[in-house]
């Protein structure tokens, strides 16, 4: 898992709430939850988290003061911090410490994704954890291994416990990884269109909607793939 999440929340049907949501994105670890400001303070020099998820209305210490002071506690390479509030009115205090993103309760899923993608263009997840994206994939073979350029790679897929990598010359082989840790280290190079397959941004031809169901077709081989409901919005992105 890539993007470590910490839930604050004075609330616990609140907090119970948006882990039950933040569950079903792939890409997200809950590392833990705290009912307070001063809580979470104490638990992300703990635990470490990259991503805070925060109320702003809490006893002790409220989430404006929490979060200002846990961008000076960890000023080399603080967590993104989304406030997720039923109060607008402390917008503007949330971004004066820089908040990457200010959410209205209820939120959906929709809004969560779109506020990991946007603390991941501006954050320490961002720097930290997607810096070194590697431009190569190892494939082991039977007493070496190779790098092979991810230039060269249509799609990995899940084929029951395995993964399968689906090369440009119509070959397939067997990695080692698993999808998430191959949507990790390839994030700007593959998308996740199903929860059981990626395929190369580059490679997409068209996307086809249908009653029937929706799918992505590549430029390579006329494979096509499903796109869930789920993956639509950001395999769309794809086609702007």
């Amino acid at each position: 898992m890539f993007i470590k999440a910490l839930i604050v929340d004075d609330e616990p049907l609140a907090r119970a709430r948006l882990a039950r949501l933040l569950k079903q994105i792939d890409s997200v670890e809950i590392v833990g939850e705290a009912e307070n400001g001063q809580e979470a303070m104490s638990k992300t020099e703990s635990l470490s988290p990259n991503l805070i998820f925060m109320d702003v209305q809490m006893p002790s210490v409220n989430g404006i003061d929490a979060a200002a002071n846990i961008a000076e506690a960890f000023e080399d390479d603080p967590p993104a911090i989304v406030f997720c509030t039923a109060y607008d009115q402390y917008a503007i205090d949330a971004f004066k410490v820089n908040a990457s993103d200010y959410l209205l309760k209820p939120v959906s899923i929709t809004d969560l994704e779109e506020a990991i993608k946007r603390a991941c263009q501006i954050s320490q997840l961002r720097k930290s954890d997607f810096a070194d994206e590697s431009s190569t994939l190892p494939i082991k073979h039977m007493n070496y291994v190779e790098n092979l350029p991810i230039s060269n790679v249509c799609y990995f897929r899940s084929e029951g416990k395995n993964v399968v990598a689906g090369l440009v010359d119509g070959n397939e082989v067997f990695i080692d990884l698993t999808l998430k840790d191959l949507e990790q280290k390839y994030l700007t190079k593959m998308v996740r269109v199903h929860r059981n397959s990626l395929v190369s941004r580059e490679k997409l031809k068209r996307l086809v909607r249908e009653d029937s169901g929706d799918y992505v077709e590549l430029n390579v081989g006329q494979k096509t793939f499903q796109v869930s409901r789920r993956m639509m919005s950001e395999v769309k992105k794809c086609f702007v």
